[in-house]
């Protein structure tokens, strides 16, 4: 079975204290790079979400 979409929380799993390691950026750009898509699951607006995490 081959999903084709990872959904993962921002805050606290993704992020600590408002910061997503490098390895963890890397590890999604290779998600990304497979065509698979990421979805963001979060309570912030979109744009407070885009200002901290521009990536």
């Amino acid at each position: 079975m081959r999903y084709q979409i990872l959904a993962t929380d921002y805050d606290g799993t993704i992020a600590h204290n408002g910061i997503v390691d490098a390895s963890t950026v890397v590890a999604l750009k290779n998600l990304l790079a497979t065509g698979r898509r990421l979805v963001l699951v979060t309570g912030r607006e979109l744009p407070q979400l885009q200002m901290i995490f521009p990536r």
